[in-house]
């Protein structure tokens, strides 16, 4: 597992030259930006020895002040869509609405090998958190971004957007296994299990209702 770890930060400074998963144009400027791990060493340091992933997710753009949002989670088993949580959805209570032009949030992952993976949403005040039991020998999962090199990528406002996902890792031909080609490829997310041959991973995803003129 420490060993994802690595290959984890590698991903993170690689030069991409894979398409964008999510749209390539955004509506009234609206963009994702997203950073792996703690900028604290020694937090990292924490986090590395327990298995936990990081990644801070951020929205911005003057798009979304006072819109609503919904984060779900897809889980794709061999490559077919099996089953879909919705995570959160902020048209629950006003309260949630977006205040301001940014909506930013921590993703958390944790795996017990063979039994569950958990996920976890880190809002301003408030937090949700969603399961998934495993079957044995589903492990090595790996929380990535798609933005490969790449600082921000526009958002579509009018549709669902890919944010992340938790995947077990592609199996090379010489036994070595891979997530940064998978995640860089032009394939879309939806996809990946089916040209990859990946067992189980999970695609989070955000769809924004913006606020009426």
């Amino acid at each position: 597992m420490h060993r994802i770890a690595a290959i984890l930060a590698f991903c993170t400074i690689a030069t991409a030259s894979a398409q964008a998963t999510l749209p390539a144009q955004g509506q009234r400027g609206v963009e994702m930006t997203s950073q792996y791990g703690a900028p604290d060493i020694d937090l990292q340091s924490i986090l590395y020895f327990e298995d936990i992933g990081l990644e801070k997710v951020k929205f911005a753009g003057e798009g979304l002040e006072g819109g609503d949002y919904m984060i779900s989670i897809e889980d794709y088993v061999n490559g077919t869509l099996s089953a879909r949580k919705t995570v959160f959805d902020s048209r629950e209570d006003s309260y949630f609405k977006i205040r301001g032009n940014e909506l930013p949030f921590r993703v958390l992952s944790k795996t017990d090998p063979g039994k569950s993976v958990k996920l976890e949403f880190q809002f301003n005040g408030f937090s949700k958190r969603a399961g998934f039991d495993l079957l044995p020998k589903e492990e090595a999962f790996a929380l990535k971004s798609f933005l490969g090199s790449r600082p921000s990528v526009a958002v579509d406002l009018e549709a669902e957007n890919v944010v992340l996902t938790y995947m077990m890792p592609y199996v090379a031909g010489d036994g070595s296994t891979q997530y940064c080609e998978v995640v860089q490829s032009d394939i879309a997310p939806e996809q990946l299990g089916k040209k990859y041959g990946i067992p189980r991973y999970f695609l989070v995803k955000i769809r924004f209702f913006p606020a009426k003129a």
